[in-house]
């Protein structure tokens, strides 16, 4: 009877109703407090709610009680990966495999967290292994297809996406990896149907989301390296197709860079109509460029970075609309010298958003 509650709680997972997963599992360790498997599974739930704290506590109790149970240290793995700790859920996952290396997922969850960081040879090579235990395992597939494509070897990696479909072809992460093996090779087309296709099976199939967006840049001739990332947020939030596949942030990013077009256009046709020209194309110009500024706020990961691309588009903003507005009185020409010297910060924004994208994110 005791083992129906841990069946239901993996059933329950299945389907991303992990509250009642864990509901299932108090009840299990209720009864079998030093269940080791109960306890892993109970941290994955908590982990996919955000509640790492927890889910960290879990896992490390599963493995004090079963040091030797490779599902514990999987679990461990898992949960630090969500908790952006890659290096030690790379060791987690290494033990589990030490521990038990006929385990396939333990060589698919390496072979992730090596792509994270961009190890492509080595990812490559945890799929291997995996892949040498189960020759048809979709999620080494995927993987492996992945790090193919961003070494280049890219008739090796439709090959292996041509198996991961053929083994299961309703798989949404297949599909995302597909779409993104031809947008190496620029196939635009095929990349969007792959990218559809893995959204209509899973809407909140981040990977393919991305993807998608990235694609219709690609289509995209408006798209421009600076100021592309807020002006196409803009056009996909006028869109109603490209809104669907817009997150939060995207929406804000391109709801600022459409309202300083607006803006921008209120200024020049104020300024214009009284006759100050450079004043009216010079603010035009910069209200256009705060779309530099502002992709950049959205684009910087870590707080402390982040907080200070968004001062400095505020600051930029502020001078834009110092600008018009200097415009429209008799220091119009006080007006022209701040809008130029607004764009002029938004260009030199762009390096400084470079360098702070560098700066890694800390918990």
């Amino acid at each position: 009877m005791r083992r129906q509650h841990y069946q239901r709680a993996v059933l329950l997972r299945r389907h991303d109703r992990n509250e009642e997963a864990i509901r299932e599992l108090e009840t299990e360790l209720a009864a079998d407090p030093e269940s080791s498997e109960s306890l892993s599974l109970m941290a994955l739930c908590l982990s996919d709610l955000g509640r790492f704290d927890d889910a960290t506590r879990r896992a490390q109790l599963a493995i004090a009680l079963a040091p030797g149970d490779s599902r514990a240290h999987h679990a461990l793995a898992r949960v630090l990966r969500d908790r952006g700790r890659g290096t030690d859920a790379l060791r987690a996952i290494r033990e589990a495999v030490r521990i038990h290396p006929e385990a396939v997922e333990h060589h698919a969850l390496e072979a992730a967290l090596l792509a994270r960081e961009r190890r492509w040879s080595q990812a490559i090579e945890a799929a291997g292994r995996g892949l040498a235990l189960v020759p048809d395992d979709v999620g080494c597939l995927n993987l492996r297809a992945l790090a193919l494509a961003e070494l280049g070897r890219l008739a090796e990696a439709k090959a292996d996406m041509g198996s991961a479909l053929g083994r299961d072809p309703e798989c949404s992460h297949s599909h995302a990896n597909c779409g993104w093996v031809h947008l190496h090779e620029r196939e635009v087309a095929p990349a969007l149907e792959h990218f559809a296709e893995a959204l209509r099976q899973d809407p909140g199939n981040e990977w393919a989301r991305a993807g998608l967006v990235e694609a219709l840049k690609a289509r995209n001739v408006v798209y421009l390296r600076w100021v592309g990332d807020g002006l196409f947020n803009l056009m996909l939030l006028l869109d109603r197709k490209g809104r669907a596949v817009m997150n939060r942030e995207e929406r804000r990013s391109g709801a600022l860079v459409g309202s300083a077009c607006v803006l921008g256009l209120s200024l020049f046709a104020a300024n214009a109509a009284l006759g100050h020209a450079p004043t009216a194309w010079l603010t035009l110009l910069a209200a256009v460029l705060l779309a530099i500024p502002v992709s950049g706020a959205f684009a910087v990961q870590a707080r402390g970075p982040r907080i200070l691309a968004s001062a400095i588009a505020a600051l930029v903003a502020a001078g834009v609309v110092g600008a018009g507005v200097l415009g429209l009185t008799e220091a119009h020409e006080i007006g022209s010298t701040m809008a130029a010297s607004c764009i002029a910060a938004s260009l030199l924004d762009a390096w400084l958003v470079a360098a702070l994208r560098r700066v890694r994110v800390r918990e």
